[in-house]
């Protein structure tokens, strides 16, 4: 197993997203520049449903890939649901198993004040939060995987709509095959160094996709919900 502060945390990361049977994505990328990005190449790490629990096949070697991506200046990431096989395309996800929302906060918003909002309990509460290193990654996981594909964008929609004053990226909110980042791996949007990102709270919720569609559809923020107050 891991052996280090950073392939325990992303030991963590991995069983929190992969807690279903599949095959899950991890994918590193190389920063050209800026925003642009290259392939440097995926792990698929198979996790199978047996009489005893998951079984994750080649786990410690999945952690020393993801740990070996980051030592080489690569960003490492990973999908938020799992593929039919080894592609990283919509039509490889069979099944959605998590619902989730990007959040680029705006200039002056603190990462403090946006969790407390996020955690307040008015709508439904994350499953868990990545501070991302300039934002934040907030997850919704589901009870049990969910082929209903139109429901799961009804969701996802509702998300974006509910933070839109949070930054919430519209691009990534209808893509099932779309892949966040793994922490503790640095992003290194605007230094080589990067900042490492870290799951920054964590709770016991679960959904059923139905559920969670209603409960975000009913319950949109108002567009001053989480507008910080007095600058902070």
């Amino acid at each position: 197993m891991s052996t280090n502060l950073g392939q325990d945390q992303a030991l963590a990361h991995i069983r929190l997203v992969a807690s279903f049977p599949g095959c899950w994505e991890l994918r590193a990328l190389r920063r050209l520049g800026g925003s642009r990005m290259t392939a440097r190449g995926s792990f698929f790490l198979l996790v199978t449903a047996t009489s005893a629990g998951l079984i994750y096949d080649r786990l410690d070697e999945a952690l020393d890939w993801a740990e070996q991506q980051g030592e080489s200046g690569a960003e490492v990431f990973i999908g938020m649901n799992p593929r039919a096989g080894q592609a990283g395309h919509k039509e490889a996800v069979p099944a959605v198993t998590a619902c989730f929302v990007d959040l680029d906060l705006p200039e002056g918003y603190s990462i403090d004040t946006a969790i407390a909002g996020l955690t307040s309990g008015e709508g439904p509460l994350p499953s868990f939060i990545v501070h991302s290193g300039y934002g934040l990654h907030v997850i919704y996981l589901l009870d049990h995987p969910s082929e209903d594909k139109a429901t799961w964008r009804k969701a996802q929609r509702a998300l974006v709509r509910r933070f839109a004053a949070l930054g919430a990226d519209r691009r990534v909110a209808t893509d099932e095959s779309r892949i966040l980042r793994l922490v503790p791996y640095a992003n290194r949007k605007r230094w080589p160094a990067g900042i490492p990102t870290a799951i920054v709270f964590e709770s016991q919720h679960r959904y059923s996709l139905t559920d969670l569609a209603g409960e975000l559809s009913r319950d949109t923020a108002a567009p001053d919900r989480f507008l910080p107050l007095d600058g902070h």
